[in-house]
């Protein structure tokens, strides 16, 4: 008598996690591929005219960087509005120290050449996005291979998976 473990055949438990996996790599691509498009778009660069810095209270009762800073391109001058998400500072005390220390650096604008009212004064990628998004691929891609393999061995009569496996194997008696 064959013992059944699983209530349901494995190529359908295969198809299911490959799909799940598929909608979980999905999950992860949306948000590194805005972040990717974001980076690639903001191609151009000028010098900030003004930065001015403020402090952001969060809901969480954390504190974040605020930037309001002028640009020129050309003829146009453009004023945008900034938050950066990080980093997070507990007490706005910290955050008022961190200042000090950037308020008198210069800073890049980042903007777009096509639409130059696009930018930002932060171009990079956040590489736990793209880390993510791998794994769970692979993931993916595991459950495909595993288990399209394993269909295929069970779909094989048992007499053909126990070739070669007697005693005829060739050796000496």
């Amino acid at each position: 008598m064959r013992l059944n473990l699983f209530p349901f055949s494995l190529p359908i438990l295969g198809k299911a996690l490959f799909v799940i996996s598929c909608a979980v790599s999905f999950y992860f691509f949306v948000p590194l591929f805005l972040e990717l498009r974001t980076y690639f778009s903001l191609d151009q660069s000028v010098e900030a005219d003004r930065v001015r810095f403020s402090i952001v209270e969060t809901e969480d009762q954390q504190f974040k960087i605020g930037a309001t800073y002028t640009y020129q391109v050309g003829s146009q001058e453009f004023t945008l509005s900034e938050i950066f998400e990080k980093p997070l500072f507990d007490n706005p005390h910290q955050l008022k120290k961190s200042l000090m220390e950037t308020q008198d650096q210069p800073w890049i604008v980042y903007y777009s050449r096509r639409h130059p009212e696009i930018s930002s004064l932060k171009r990079s990628i956040t590489a736990k996005k793209g880390i993510d998004f791998l794994l769970a691929a692979c993931i993916a891609i595991y459950f495909k291979l595993f288990f399209s393999s394993t269909a295929q061995a069970l779909q094989q009569p048992v007499e053909e998976r126990m070739k070669g496996k007697g005693d005829d194997s060739g050796a000496p008696q």
